[in-house]
Formats: structure tokens, sequence, C-alpha cells
């Protein structure tokens, strides 16, 4: 085995993500080889403050609308795609700025 597949194995031990054969070579390597047991620590070291965070619940809707994009088996319509109804004035108002620009430049082309 690698160095490089040495530390991968040992990065997967230490966030626990081993089964069956992977997991036995690891749990075997860290008993007697004091070096893969300095790369599990060190990994270890390096993960510990991903997991020092209190688990944030997020609120019911949230897995609602998510639940629903995923599993919904409804027909989506290309209103849907549009942006929000707040928004929908801005975009309007850019369009409109749009074609004024638009039809200024070819009037000032077309006076050449």
């Amino acid at each position: 085995m690698g160095r490089d597949e040495r530390i991968m194995l040992a990065g997967e031990y230490a966030l626990d993500l081993l089964e069956g054969e992977d997991l036995r070579q690891a749990q075997e390597l860290a008993a007697r080889d004091g070096a893969f047991r300095a790369e599990v620590d060190h990994w270890q070291g390096s993960f510990a403050n991903l997991f020092d965070t209190d688990p944030v619940t997020p609120p019911a809707s949230v897995l609602r609308g998510v639940e629903a994009q995923i599993f919904s088996r409804t027909k989506r319509s290309w209103r849907d795609f549009l942006p929000d109804f707040e928004s929908r004035g801005a975009v309007i108002a850019i369009v409109a700025v749009k074609v004024v620009l638009i039809a200024a430049l070819v009037w000032v082309l077309a006076l050449r």
C-alpha cells in the first residue's frame, strides 16, 4: 500500500467511513503501526472542529420544501421559473430600459 493510500485510509478510518475488509485492515494497522496511528490522530484533530458544533434543526417548512421539490410528481409551469413577484417589477424595468436603449441605438445608427 502506497503512502497516499495509507493517508486516505487513515482519513476514512478517522471519519468512521470504513466497512468490511477495509475497516479490518485499518484496525490492524492502527493496532500495530505507530505511524498509521499518528496519521489517524492527525485526521481526527483536523476533523474535530467540524464536529464541535451543536446540531441545528431546520424549520419543518424547509424539509417540506425540499421533499416537495425532490419528490413532486406535478408538472411545473413555465411561470415557476420566472423570478418571484417581488422582483418582477425590477425585471420589467430592466427589460424596458434595454428596449429603450436598443431603440435609441437603432435610431442613432439610422441617422448616419
